[in-house]
C-alpha cells in the first residue's frame, strides 16, 4: 500500500511539474502583424526578461525580440517575411517552453496559428 501511495504521489507531481506555458494574442493583432512583420504576444508572468534575453541571442539572423517585463509583452520583428523565419519563431517559443497559444480565447498550437493567421 505504501508503494502504491508513493507511486501515485510521484505521478501527480510529474503531471503538475510538466505544465506547459501558454501565450495570448488576438486575431486583430495577428492580422496587423502579418502586414507589418511585428508580432506581439503576452507571455506568462513566470517568464523573466533574463530568460528572454538568454534565448533571443540565438535568433538574431531571423528577427529581433523586445520584451517589456512590466507588461510581459514580447514583440518579435521579422527581418524578412519568409517561411523559415516563422519556423524559427516557433523555435523561440519552444525555447521559452511555450506550447499553447490562445487567440481570442481559442487554444491552438503554433502550427495551427501559423496556417490560420500568419501564412
Amino acid at each position: 500500500m505504501k508503494k502504491l501511495f508513493s507511486l501515485v504521489i510521484i505521478c501527480l507531481l510529474t503531471v503538475v511539474t510538466y505544465a506547459q506555458k501558454s501565450i495570448t494574442t488576438s486575431k486583430d493583432a495577428l492580422t496587423s502583424s502579418k502586414a507589418s512583420g511585428v508580432y506581439s504576444f503576452v507571455l506568462p508572468s513566470d517568464i523573466s526578461a533574463d530568460q528572454v534575453n538568454n534565448v533571443k541571442q540565438y535568433y538574431v539572423s531571423y528577427f529581433t525580440v523586445d520584451f517589456t517585463e512590466s507588461t510581459h509583452v514580447m514583440k518579435v520583428k521579422l527581418l524578412a517575411k519568409e517561411e523559415m523565419n516563422y519556423k524559427v519563431m516557433n523555435r523561440l517559443m519552444i525555447s521559452l517552453d511555450i506550447r499553447k497559444f490562445f487567440v481570442d480565447g481559442t487554444e491552438m498550437d503554433y502550427d495551427k496559428m501559423y496556417t490560420t493567421y500568419m501564412k
